[in-house]
């Protein structure tokens, strides 16, 4: 991420600070905080198509020829980042949604009119039952607290119609926080995420990362 002085930092934090739900519990808010952090306003990263700056990186970018092979009609990216995920298959779903924390929030999502982008974290995602052919999320879920885990994978087999698909990290990430904190709330075994997520859904396709952090594609059904 491009360096910036704490100064500015505060000043971000201090735009933001009152677009955390009062509802959230204080960890949820905390989780946010962290976040907002992290984005750094910035045009020129804003209007281009690459991994430099947090949250640019494409994660799901393996799986597109698989999501593209089972023609969906629609498609949500929970923890879309900048939106490099939801701006390659717009070109072939008709209806994307892109979800995160920080970044729709701050601004810092791509110009994409195809796409629509909602401020949400995982937990609180509130789109109507079945509404969603496939909920995707990559190098998100390890963000999320372990206590919260269940009922979000319950809320995202809510909302699929047909599948989910994942990617999720297995170790610490090497990235803290500004204030020193992990970002990963949840560095579990793989099989303690498939005996959480088969309980909603149907393993159906796994795959190698070629991420450093021990993470696989898992792709599911949904009952």
């Amino acid at each position: 991420m491009k360096s910036v002085d704490k100064s500015k930092k505060v000043t971000l934090l201090e735009k933001w600070k009152n677009k955390i739900p009062e509802a959230w519990d204080e960890k949820n808010k905390n989780e946010r905080r962290k976040y907002l952090e992290l984005y750094i306003e910035d045009e020129k990263y804003k209007a281009e198509r690459d991994n430099r700056g947090y949250g640019r990186g494409n994660h799901g970018q393996p799986m597109i020829g698989y999501l593209k092979s089972k023609n969906p009609e629609s498609v949500v990216d929970v923890g879309c980042g900048f939106g490099n995920f939801c701006d390659i298959v717009s070109e072939f779903v008709p209806k994307v949604y892109g979800v995160d924390i920080a970044s729709v929030v701050t601004n810092n999502v791509i110009q994409n009119e195809k796409i629509q982008f909602i401020d949400s974290d995982a937990l609180s995602l509130d789109l109507p039952d079945k509404s969603v052919d496939y909920v995707v999320s990559f190098d998100c879920l390890e963000h999320c607290l372990e206590e919260d885990i269940e009922n979000i994978i319950k809320n995202f087999a809510r909302i699929a119609k047909k599948g989910l698909i994942f990617s999720i990290a297995y170790r610490q990430a090497g990235e803290r926080s500004n204030h020193g904190e992990f970002l990963h709330m949840t560095v579990k075994p793989e099989s303690w995420w498939l005996d959480i997520i088969e309980k909603y859904a149907t393993l159906v396709h796994r795959e190698g990362s070629y991420y450093s952090m021990g993470s696989k594609y898992l792709c599911f059904e949904v009952r």
